[in-house]
Formats: structure tokens, sequence, C-alpha cells
């Protein structure tokens, strides 16, 4: 699919949750395919889509990032939007563990997660032009997702020759455990979508006055 079509998606998407005043639009330049700012979703307009990547980006973008952003935009508290301190890994895990669930058992995709930690520490100490290879050469990427996840793991840097990068990478498989231990231990996903938050303060922020319970849960978490 096209970013034009993909977009088609999304909206629909946004439409069954009623989320009205969100907005989904088409940029030239992102590094990546699809990120979500403020109440937009935007597509990079040269981006292709299978019908596996549209279901996951919903589970994660949308279905994750949109509707926690939603919730905390309907509590008292403007932090449980904006995301609290250390939000970041609670919400790319639960995102990650979002989209696992929808990738068939053998996708490639399920892999991103570890094989972005190698990449990222090779980064470190190393060129983009070598990650790059490495990337393709050493953890099967393709070329096009090699360049991609190399620009991503070098933003920032004036001279993209010189070891070190953006670390981002590592709140994805670093939360992802997290969120599963969670789970394991029988703890319920519902609670984390009360906004954006750090998993290791739920239970300090249950405990505020006049706290909502959330406003929108995805399909697969309503009763």
């Amino acid at each position: 699919m096209t970013a034009e079509e993909a977009l088609k998606k999304f909206e629909a998407i946004l439409k069954k949750y009623s989320l009205h005043d969100w907005q989904v639009s088409i940029r030239q330049k992102l590094v990546s395919r699809v990120t979500v700012g403020g109440n937009k979703v935007y597509i990079q307009a040269d981006a292709t889509f299978s019908e596996e990547d549209i279901a996951s980006l919903i589970a994660h973008e949308i279905e994750t990032h949109v509707l926690t952003s939603e919730n905390g935009s309907h509590q008292q508290y403007e932090i449980l939007r904006r995301g609290c301190a250390g939000y970041l890994d609670t919400q790319e895990g639960l995102a990650m563990y979002n989209e696992r669930d929808v990738l068939s058992p053998h996708s490639e995709k399920r892999y991103n997660p570890p094989r972005n930690i190698l990449g990222l520490q090779y980064s470190l100490t190393h060129s983009l032009a070598q990650t790059r290879t490495y990337l393709q050469a050493e953890l099967g990427y393709s070329p096009e997702k090699a360049l991609q996840q190399s620009i991503s793991m070098k933003r920032g840097l004036s001279d993209t020759s010189e070891p070190g990068g953006f670390t981002k990478s590592v709140v994805y498989f670093r939360g992802l455990r997290v969120i599963e231990k969670f789970v394991n231990n029988g703890g319920d996903l519902k609670r984390l979508y009360i906004g954006k938050i750090a998993l290791e303060d739920l239970e300090l922020i249950e405990t505020l006055p006049d706290l909502k319970a959330p406003l929108i849960l995805p399909d697969f978490l309503r009763e």
C-alpha cells in the first residue's frame, strides 16, 4: 500500500474510536514511516506498507500512543497527557507488546527490538556507513531498512562518520521486557491506559484524587 492508502486505513481506525480531533497527514521528511505528534498521525510520503505493517502500526501508534494520549488529556492532571518522568519505557514497551500480538508467529518484525539493541551497540563505536553494513550483513535487515535504522541511530550527529549515536532504540527492548514481566505477574494492561505513565509510578498515580478510568480502550482489552 502507498502512503495515501495507509492514510485511509488510519483515518478509518481513528473514526472507529471516535477520535474526531485527530488527523492523519503525509509528510515528505520523516525518519520513521509513521509517527505521532500532538493530535496528528504523520506518514512518510514515499513509504509503502503491507497489510501486516498496517495492523502492527495501528496497534503501536493508534491503539497505544494515541489512546493513552487521549485518555491522559481527559484527566485533571495535564502531566498524564504529556508524560510522567520515565514514561517512555512503559509507553514504547506497551506499544511493542500490542504490536507483537497482531504479527504472525514468524514475522521478522518480532525480532526488531533485540536486533536494534545489537545495532545500537555497534553504532556507538562505528560510523553510519559501517553501521548500515552491519545491520544488513550481520543482522539481516533489508538494504532499505538498514539505511533507515542507521539514520535513526545516528541522527543528531553533525558528522556521521564519527562513533556515537541516538540511543532511543534501547527503550523498546527494555520497555517490552518490563511489560512482559508485568503481564506474567498478573498485571492488567487496562491500568496502563490512564495516560502516559511510568509503570513504576502506577500505584502512586492510582491514589490521585479524581483520577478517571481510561475513556477509550483498544478493542482487544474491552470486556
